[in-house]
């Protein structure tokens, strides 16, 4: 049981209170069936809940489980529920029946049939797909890093799934029907938010009673060999805590449209062009950013309030889930949260100044920068493309995948000798995804003669529909020649990228054609830097000066690694002769 438990904990931070208590300990197995009588209290129907829970546990996590979907929480919510809606409930026994389906409700989020179906699609799709493929290639794997492991499968909700395909962009031809972001975010709208939003509320509930505490049986812990653990108001705040950092995560993932109406790479221009729909405010962002807010700032005052509950403790340790101690937290580690906890309210509140070198540059003197990042909440972006520069966008094919080729070859040259004697030199030329960059040394005439043939090579392998965008070669001559036209032979060396899977990336051109003329519409950000007023401001502060400025830039999510060409055997030749090349470099971005 041990390999459910390690995978069960990373469900979300919403469920660490109760995966810690429900799942520690899981190990050897009792054939008999459990005692389910529990010590919680004298409600009947309460404690008929308490029973089903624990059948359900012991049976279904005995039964070793894949994963949380394979659990059925149903019945056991619906105990909890039958007994909370009956007006004869006692106080304490309507505490512990809403603190069972707070839980329960996380709990069956996990096993929705409509979650796990959109996930399991989306990791199907990405297992499957490049999106934003160019030129598919039959040499090349399937699929992009996903960022899934077999452990994490179908143990957590997809809310990593809306970053993850927004840089994942998307493909061309289409297929079939391909998953939506914005079925995604339904989800999360419709199905997330209102769960956690219920648990909060039976929670807050729950919290409101200092002495409340309920104790997870070894039953319910599917080993009857464990010891009893028990969940107090220490563990509850604790528990709000996640429930509402969770909320506000899913507030922020429904707030903005992230949606593309298809996955090619005419959507991809369609989505970045000005006034388009994508990363505009959805019909209620607005409320949702303000409720996550609240959430938020709610979050680190629970953490605050778990911590003062810790700390106010008198009865024993031992079978606490979150405790001080050798096995818990430790004074050092207490100490130093509660001295930042204000700290973090005050800087989601009212902002926060740091103190830093913002431009890179370690000549320059550190300079304050006011960060409010709650104006992100209070005061949304209405569309984050149009707090840009007046802009166009594009598309570029980047290589998502390469196979690199090196090579010798030969070159027949012409070299015209005026007065007979030694002629040396050399010429190389590099091309990484736009920059071009060559050097020439030694005499005019053999340099040139050996460019024009690394310049006929680069010719030819850039225009090979397969070429990656990288090429290197070099080559040099040293001998004796008569005078009149020489025909020679001279070995060049090279090497160039092919891409398996080329995609199409988006390419941001300013509207101004100099850096002065390029104007930031709200260099605050809405509130967020409310000390850089100005465009000027706000590129000196951030290290953009003219001579770095470029009118246009690629958005390459491919995270393409540009190649450093390898030492080749004429550079220790050019080092034992004691040459130094003379270089002239051109092109660039």
């Amino acid at each position: 049981m041990r390999s459910f438990t390690s995978r069960f904990i990373p469900l979300g931070a919403v469920l660490l209170a109760l995966a810690l208590a429900f799942c520690t300990g899981c190990g050897k197995k009792s054939s008999t069936k459990p005692d389910t009588e529990t010590e919680a209290g004298s409600d009947p129907l309460v404690n008929s809940a308490d029973s089903v829970l624990a059948h359900v546990l012991f049976d279904e996590i005995g039964s070793n489980p894949r994963r949380p979907a394979d659990l059925n929480f149903q019945t056991a919510y619906q105990y909890y529920d039958h007994a909370y809606q009956n007006p004869s409930l006692s106080a304490a026994g309507r505490v512990r029946a809403r603190f069972g389906l707070a839980v329960l409700g996380l709990l069956i989020l996990t096993s929705d049939p409509e979650v796990n179906e959109a996930f399991d699609e989306w990791k199907t799709y990405l297992q499957t797909h490049v999106p934003f493929e160019v030129t598919p290639s039959p040499q090349a794997p399937l699929g992009i890093p996903a960022g899934f492991t077999s452990g994490r499968d179908a143990l957590s909700l997809p809310f990593d799934l809306v970053p993850l395909a927004l840089v994942s962009l998307a493909r061309s031809p289409l297929v079939a029907p391909d998953p939506r972001l914005s079925r995604v975010q339904d989800i999360l709208h419709d199905r997330a938010l209102p769960r956690l939003t219920e648990a909060i509320a039976h929670l807050d509930a729950v919290a409101a009673e200092v002495g409340f505490t309920f104790v997870v049986t070894p039953a319910m812990q599917g080993d009857l060999a464990a010891e009893p653990v028990e969940i107090d108001r220490t563990d509850i705040l604790a528990l709000r805590a996640a429930c509402k950092l969770l909320s506000t995560m899913c507030r922020v993932a429904v707030a903005y449209d992230l949606n593309f109406p298809a996955y090619d790479e005419a959507s991809l221009l369609r989505a970045i062009q000005p006034g388009s729909h994508w990363l505009q405010l959805n019909g209620d962002g607005a409320g949702q950013l303000g409720l996550a807010q609240l959430d938020l700032v709610g979050s680190v005052d629970d953490v605050s309030a778990a911590i003062g509950s810790l700390l106010a403790e008198t009865d024993p340790q031992d079978d606490d889930v979150i405790r001080v101690g050798p096995r818990g937290l430790s004074q050092a580690g207490i100490d130093s949260l509660l001295a930042r906890l204000p700290q973090i309210r005050q800087a989601l509140t009212n902002g926060y100044t740091v103190t830093a070198n913002w431009d890179g540059n370690p000549s320059t003197p550190e300079v304050p920068l006011t960060i409010r990042p709650g104006a992100l909440f209070t005061n949304p972006v209405p569309d984050w493309k149009a707090m840009l520069p007046a802009y166009t966008g594009s598309t570029e094919h980047r290589p998502l995948s390469t196979q690199w080729m090196y090579d010798y070859v030969s070159a027949d040259i012409t070299i015209q000798a005026d007065n007979a004697g030694t002629y040396w030199g050399g010429y190389s030329l590099s091309v990484s995804q736009g920059n071009v960059s060559e050097y020439t040394w030694g005499l005019p005439p053999v340099a040139s003669a050996i460019g024009a043939a690394i310049q006929a090579r680069y010719a030819a392998i850039a225009s090979r529909p397969d070429w990656g965008g990288d090429f290197y070669a070099s080559g040099q001559f040293s001998g004796d020649l008569p005078v009149g036209l020489n025909s020679i032979t001279v070995p060049l060396y090279e090497s160039y990228s092919l891409a398996g899977r080329t995609v199409a990336i988006p390419v941001i051109t300013w509207v101004a054609t100099q850096y002065s003329d390029c104007v930031w519409p709200d260099p605050t950000f809405r509130g967020l830097l409310p000390g850089l007023t100005t465009s000027s401001q706000f590129l000196t502060t951030f290290g953009i000066s003219a001579s770095q400025w470029q009118r246009s830039f690629a958005l390459d999510w491919t995270q393409y690694h540009r190649f450093v060409p390898p030492p080749s055997s004429s550079a220790p030749a050019l080092r034992r002769r004691g040459h130094v090349p003379l270089a002239a470099s051109r092109g660039g971005f």
